[in-house]
């Protein structure tokens, strides 16, 4: 089985090692004022945003699926937002989505839970 930094091009696998080698901490996905990320669609207490290091290597479009509040595990989420999570995971075939990715914590770089949406 593929690790997701196989899924990237060798220029964005370097980018993102070299981001992180300079990360300074702070959470990337927890939305603050004057945030750059391109928001693709949101809801109440979501957001699909671009992956700003894409799986591009295998994939033509690399997105993923955040919480709003940040929390590591699902389990943390209240009901409206489970509520909320699983009417959106409904909804992501018809956005042009083929496939859904999570990593558990041990392969995650960012503990601020999210789903990768990729499509070829």
């Amino acid at each position: 089985m593929k690790k997701p930094r196989e899924y990237r091009v060798d220029e964005t696998e370097a980018n993102y090692k070299k981001y992180l080698a300079e990360y300074k901490g702070g959470c990337p996905f927890c939305l603050t004022d004057g945030h750059t990320r391109k928001i693709v669609k949101e809801y109440k207490n979501w957001y699909i945003t671009e992956n700003v290091y894409p799986y591009d290597r295998y994939y033509s479009i690399s997105h993923m699926l955040i919480p709003k509040k940040h929390l590591v595990f699902l389990w943390e989420l209240n009901e409206e937002e489970m509520k909320e999570f699983l009417e959106i995971k409904k909804e992501l075939a018809s956005l042009g989505y083929e496939e859904i990715l999570e990593n558990l914590p041990s392969m995650k770089t960012q503990l601020h839970f999210h789903q990768h949406l990729l499509a070829y």
